[in-house]
């Protein structure tokens, strides 16, 4: 803390700077009162003091200012102190040996002084007026420190309740389509069974009177079923709330995993004119899920990776990597914040991008940004479900006209 004192004899600076000198100021660092001794600020004249008063880093708790000063008097300087943002606050113990008669006084608190000593001065009462400013000046950084703490604390507060109603919204709709969602795939998984029974039937039939015309129509009939079949799947492992027995997480090697999808797209991306850049972390720790799980979670993000491309190929890097998590980074998916030790699933694509007014849905089931009949809308549903299982999250980041990256945060094992 500083004190300003002014007198225009230096005779009377030394003096008052001497008996200042030993005051402690107590002061509060992470919760504990500590003593700081108190800094001295001279000026011998009233302009001398403006310029410390409008330039110095820290202004002074209080100004003690002598009254009789050529040119610029203390009551002077004083009333323009009152006029200025930076020193309207700053009390002023008013000094005098000539002035000590009622009027000089009482122009002395016109002037914005809060007390107003005459010399010769009693050290001892000097001294204990100078203690009860520098304790009032103690207490109202302390207020001020707990406003800001307050305010800071009621932002806090705002946005976990904003993220917090986010995720209820976010749930009850999910639970709404999640709903809506089961009941079509059961029925049309009824319907499909129907159909390719009967198929499997006509395909019988036909093994006493071949005809090959009829049984490639079969055969198309059966393709189109299958592939409903692993619609249906898609669909039900979305709302699915709990995996079934035969879907317990395990140990698991995510590379193992990784290198299994990428032999089943190693022909779609030559094909596409895609190249493949990988960056694999040695010796990376394993994670519990359920391996078809992993393997239809990075499957999904890579046929959306190729996808992207628009057949004009261009660049995948699929990484993995092992991340800690010290601060609150919030999932792209749940909002909730990461935190620990994770193994990170990363696919970056240098294709069209995802607009930033999409971003927000493309986690909602049947909701496409690729065209019509290319994409159902589940994939990124799927994935997101899977991994919220498995304890992890998602993080995405997209340009548009650069591309998309998306991290998968999966937990390790011995977290």
């Amino acid at each position: 803390m500083n004190v300003l004192i002014v007198d225009d004899v230096p005779a009377n600076l030394y003096a008052l700077r001497d008996i200042l000198m030993d005051i402690s100021v107590g002061a509060s660092k992470d919760g504990i009162d500590e003593e700081e001794s108190l800094e001295i600020l001279q000026a011998n004249s009233g302009d001398e003091a403006l310029k410390i008063l409008l330039q110095s880093d820290v202004v002074p708790i209080l100004v003690i200012l002598d009254v009789q000063m050529p040119i610029m008097d203390g009551y002077q300087l004083a009333e323009i102190m009152r006029t200025h943002p930076r020193m309207r606050y700053i009390p002023i113990i008013f000094l005098s040996a000539i002035y000590s008669d009622a009027q000089y006084i009482f122009r002395g608190y016109e002037s914005g002084g809060v007390d107003f000593l005459t010399k010769p001065l009693d050290v001892n009462i000097l001294r204990s007026k100078v203690e009860v400013f520098l304790n009032l000046a103690r207490y109202r950084i302390k207020i001020e420190q707990a406003h800001i703490a307050h305010a800071q604390l009621v932002i806090e507060k705002s946005r976990e309740r904003e993220r917090l109603q986010e995720q209820v919204y976010r749930a009850q709709k999910m639970e709404g389509l999640g709903q809506l969602t089961s009941g079509i795939a059961h029925d049309f998984n009824n319907v499909l069974m129907c159909i390719l029974g009967h198929a499997e039937l006509a395909k019988m039939y036909l093994e006493d009177t071949p005809n090959s015309d009829i049984e490639d129509s079969i055969k198309q009939i059966q393709i189109a079923g299958n592939r409903a079949i692993h619609l249906i799947k898609q669909m039900l492992a979305y709302t699915r709330q709990a995996p079934t027995m035969d879907q317990l997480p395990e140990s698991i090697q995510i590379l193992a995993v990784i290198e299994e999808v990428l032999d089943l797209t190693k022909t779609t991306l030559r094909q596409a004119k895609i190249e493949l850049v990988t960056h694999f972390a040695n010796n990376m720790p394993t994670v519990l899920m359920d391996s078809t799980e992993l393997h239809q979670v990075i499957m999904n993000l890579m046929i959306n990776a190729i996808d992207s491309f628009n057949d004009e190929g261009g660049v995948i890097h699929l990484g993995l990597a092992c991340i800690e998590f010290h601060e609150n980074t919030l999932c792209s998916d749940c909002f909730a914040p990461i935190k620990g030790r994770y193994i990170e699933i990363s696919v970056a694509d240098t294709g069209m991008g995802i607009e930033p007014n999409e971003l927000a849905k493309i986690f909602d089931p049947f909701f496409t940004t690729k065209s019509v009949g290319k994409g159902t809308g589940l994939g990124l549903s799927v994935v997101s479900g899977l991994v919220h299982r498995a304890n992890g999250h998602i993080l995405i980041r997209s340009e548009l006209g650069k591309g998309t990256h998306f991290q998968i945060m999966l937990p390790v094992e011995n977290n």
